[in-house]
């Protein structure tokens, strides 16, 4: 499965990053690693609970491995098990309005 973001926004609004989550070094989770990451990931949040927004930089549980930005028309696909998230600048003043907000499209699919 891949992932695609289309970004639909002027300016710096953000991207996506990709990271490495770094007690159990993995980048992608796949399926015979997921159950034994959501466990570590479950202790981990109620040992540290993260703050309640995207991640923009690395943190203590995910090192940013990789940044795309934003950039008008422009299309970034991934493999969908990699560890990412939207880069969102929140200082830049997000808007609702879709002229001026951060507006992406975001697919799935499968190459077959």
């Amino acid at each position: 499965m891949f992932s695609a973001v289309h970004y639909l926004f002027h300016g710096p609004l953000g991207g996506t990053s990709f990271y490495r989550h770094r007690a159990t070094m993995f980048e992608a989770i796949t399926e015979d690693r997921e159950q034994s990451y959501e466990q570590i990931v479950a202790r981990e949040i109620q040992e540290t609970p993260p703050p309640d927004q995207y991640f923009t930089r690395s943190t203590e549980l995910f090192e940013e491995t990789f940044n795309v930005p934003g950039a008008y028309n422009s299309l970034v696909i991934f493999p969908g098990q990699l560890l990412h998230s939207g880069t969102i600048n929140w200082g830049e003043g997000l808007s609702e309005d879709v002229e001026q907000g951060r507006l992406t499209l975001n697919a799935f699919f499968r190459l077959r």
